[in-house]
């Protein structure tokens, strides 16, 4: 019950719905027919702890892009070989750290795979490959012309590339870019003889006006053709691994909020609430469409209205253009699709 709960623990208050993201884990872990699949929740989208937990029980791997997120996944009971690291721009003790606790990394550039190469010479490392055509204005990833020279890096130090990486961009809806990236692992995995992994990284989106999650079906049907042949041209199974993040966990969540204050502006009914986007993804970077439900209904006369949050940062609108009807200073508001944080 929201009132007893905003009751409780106050406002503003998050709250998850447990079997909504293992319903969400399993129905993707389930779309993959192909084997071995592994599926490492992004935590870089929600790092509570509880919501970890829940994952690993269920099967999950992690996926850290940061420090901190290797440092919660292991808090949360991870083990490190279940633990996928791909970040960038990694700082000495970063490496070092991440050295140390064991888990695998995928590197962005010759410069953090020639540190980690001299942190941990005869390990085994993975690349992060740059999407040059579909995402030329990305910074992520070594490009193919420099793949070369990170193979023969490895080797000379007795280490060994054994996993391609990429990321597709952030909020990806389509198929298509994945199934483009698919193809460039594929073509590129030829060119290291100790593959044994391609992972297509994470970025899978979430539709907030339909609350409908990416078509991992038609992905997964893709992938297990694609894998099948490749193990078979190379004569051993190649793992493929995917991190979702926001597909797992953002219809999950609830943001519950209390109004603080309501005016009227231009046409437009203004409604104050006690919460800002800094504390979740802004409409504003997203587009994300929210669906906003009064917890108690006043009036059955509704009106267009401009959710706002309580900074005055021009931007800081939780939901814009959404029809609500009458509420009041004390009134209790529930947005959903907020597990994305």
């Amino acid at each position: 019950d929201p009132r007893s709960l905003a009751e409780r623990f106050g406002t503003p208050l998050f709250v998850y719905d447990a079997e909504a993201i293992r319903t969400a884990y399993r129905a993707m872990r389930d779309a993959f027919e192909y084997m071995p699949t592994r599926v490492h929740y992004a935590a870089v989208c929600n790092p509570n702890l509880h919501l970890l937990r829940l994952l690993r029980a269920e099967g999950a791997g992690l996926h850290a892009n940061s420090p901190g997120d290797v440092f919660c996944g292991l808090r949360a009971g991870f083990a490190p070989e279940d633990i996928v690291f791909s970040g960038s721009n990694l700082g000495d003790e970063d490496l070092d750290y991440l050295i140390e606790a064991n888990v695998h990394l995928n590197l962005d550039s010759l410069d953090d795979l020639r540190r980690a190469l001299e942190r941990g010479s005869g390990r085994s490392f993975g690349l992060r490959v740059h999407l040059e055509q579909a995402l030329p204005e990305s910074r992520m990833g070594l490009r193919v012309s420099e793949l070369d020279q990170a193979r023969k890096a490895a080797w000379a130090a007795g280490s060994r590339i054994t996993a391609l990486h990429v990321y597709c961009g952030t909020h990806g809806r389509h198929v298509d870019r994945y199934r483009a990236a698919l193809a460039l692992l594929v073509e590129l995995a030829e060119c290291f003889p100790d593959i044994d992994c391609l992972n297509l990284g994470g970025g899978f989106g979430y539709d907030y006006h339909e609350r409908q999650s990416f078509p991992f079906g038609e992905l997964a049907a893709v992938a297990e053709v694609t894998l099948k042949k490749l193990s078979l041209r190379l004569g051993r199974t190649i793992t493929l691994r995917v991190e979702p993040g926001r597909a797992l966990v953002a219809a999950a969540g609830v943001l519950l909020t209390r109004v603080r204050s309501t005016k009227m502006g231009a046409g437009r009914r203004y409604v104050g609430v006690d919460t800002t986007t800094a504390h979740f993804t802004s409409p504003a970077v997203h587009g994300a469409h929210r669906h906003v439900v009064p917890v108690t209904a006043r009036s059955a006369i509704a009106e267009a209205s401009d959710v706002c949050g309580n900074t005055t940062y021009s931007r800081d609108f939780i939901a814009q253009n959404v029809v609500l009807p009458a509420v009041r200073a004390g009134d209790l508001l529930a947005h959903a699709g907020a597990g994305f944080v």
